[in-house]
């Protein structure tokens, strides 16, 4: 990375913190957020866990083998966002993982900051070592996508970053071409090595907010290099959390190392506009 690049990342990393283990895997009925997944009853979902690193709650499309997409949450944590998206892919014949990164570590919330515990590199390794699981099980069909929100999109970055993989050896072992599409929405490209993908090996979109003050679209403009695989779509009047459909949801907050304030709430035209375009992206690559 270029020393103008790190020197650019430490500063936004800065400014947000001043405001091969075993698994083990189980059923449950129960939903560990409180909020149902869907109006209809999915099946009985799958949990998998390794202990001290993070779980996974699996929700299959119907009995026959299907392609997964893995969900990867951002700062706030696994939350009804997630869930309803997992409805959503669940309709349109997709099996979901949906990863929870903060709870085996022992990781609270932290909205506008930025944990050691799940940067960019450890989110990496647990969507490598979660998808390894995924790819093995009976219920799973073709290639694996991966979908991530916020900081859980810097992750997703990182992860089709094919210079930063090789460079940051945190691939080895591990068969990428589990991988058929990736989507990173509203990611923080400043936080170090979770910026816009060079030359990703792996087809992948971006979604950005125009108007997003938490992870400005100005931390992915730079530091990476364009092939056929790299899809950048910006929205003109979208905030952060813009495709977030819950019930008068709204959040506002302040970082106070930059006296920015920035706003989360759902953008009806760049909601509908992406979710086309990524059931799109995944219907071509993993089906």
């Amino acid at each position: 990375m270029p020393f103008r690049l790190i020197i650019i990342s430490l500063a936004f990393v800065l400014s947000l913190t001043a405001s091969g283990v075993a698994g083990t895997e189980s059923t449950s009925e129960g939903d560990n957020n409180g909020a149902d997944i869907a109006e209809k009853k999915a099946s009985q979902p799958i949990i998998y866990t390794q202990k001290g690193r993070f779980s996974i709650e699996v929700q299959l499309a119907g009995q026959t083998p299907a392609p997964t997409v893995i969900l990867s949450h951002g700062s706030g944590g696994l939350w009804r966002h997630q869930r309803n998206w997992a409805v959503s892919l669940i309709e349109a014949g997709y099996n979901v993982a949906m990863i929870d990164h903060f709870t085996e570590k022992g990781v609270e919330p932290h909205i506008s900051k930025v944990d050691i515990r799940t940067v960019p590199e450890a989110r990496v390794k647990d969507l490598l070592s979660a998808a390894s699981w995924v790819a093995s099980q009976k219920w799973q069909k073709g290639k694996l996508g991966v979908i991530g929100f916020s900081q859980g999109g810097s992750g997703v970055n990182l992860l089709a970053n094919t210079r930063m993989l090789k460079n940051l050896k945190l691939a080895e072992g591990y068969d990428l071409s589990i991988f058929g599409a990736l989507v990173s929405y509203y990611p923080g490209c400043g936080i170090p090595f979770g910026g816009t993908p060079d030359l990703p090996y792996v087809p992948i979109q971006l979604h950005l907010g125009k108007l997003d003050a938490l992870a400005e679209v100005i931390w992915c403009e730079t530091g990476f290099r364009k092939n056929e695989n790299l899809e950048i779509f910006i929205y003109p009047n979208a905030h952060h959390s813009f495709d977030v459909e819950v019930k008068d949801w709204k959040k506002i907050g302040f970082i106070p190392a930059t006296g920015r304030m920035w706003e989360a709430k759902i953008d009806p035209e760049a909601n509908k506009k992406s979710r086309e375009r990524v059931f799109v992206h995944l219907d071509k690559h993993l089906k």
